[in-house]
């Protein structure tokens, strides 16, 4: 009986192990993370740090000299965990409450101030993307926000006064 009781808690400790590991994932591992939650603000404090540049190259020459580890998921674990950091930090309460939108202002200032970690982390092609994807929020807030001379226009014409 005992042995069947330590085999049960052995399988227990390694299935725990193993949803641990596939929920954290390499890159997890490699920063000493223990959870998805761990690894997002590390990722999140490398991308914002002064020298975090030099951290994400340092970290992906390690992942990619370590013959042992699936590069590849590892990177792309390191490029999520950077994705859901800015989905957490960079979007405001929708208008109905029930959902996030992106923050073109939030999303401008971070690019503007991370720039060189962004392209570290995502290279040239993904910083163009995020540049693609600020460029196309400012203009979806400029044409959602009535201008100076619309509302003008607008008052012109119904000869009344706009809610502000």
């Amino acid at each position: 009986m005992a042995d069947a009781t330590d085999a049960i808690a052995k399988a227990q400790a390694r299935a725990t192990g193993l949803a641990k590991s596939s929920s954290v994932g390499v890159a997890g591992k490699l920063i000493n993370a223990n959870t998805p939650d761990e690894v997002k603000a590390a990722v999140g404090n490398m991308i914002r740090a002064s020298d975090g540049p030099t951290q994400i190259k340092n970290l992906i020459t390690r992942i990619n000299q370590d013959k042992s580890l699936p590069a590849q998921e590892a990177i792309d674990g390191l490029r999520r965990a950077g994705v859901q950091h800015m989905l957490d930090t960079l979007t405001n309460a929708g208008m109905s409450g029930d959902g996030h939108i992106l923050s073109s202002a939030k999303l401008r200032n971070f690019m503007n101030n991370n720039r060189d970690s962004i392209r570290a982390l995502y290279g040239d092609e993904g910083l163009a993307n995020m540049d693609r994807l600020l460029a196309d929020s400012e203009r979806t807030h400029k044409c959602s926000m009535p201008s100076r001379s619309n509302t003008d226009l607008i008052r012109l014409k119904t000869n009344r006064s706009l809610p502000r």
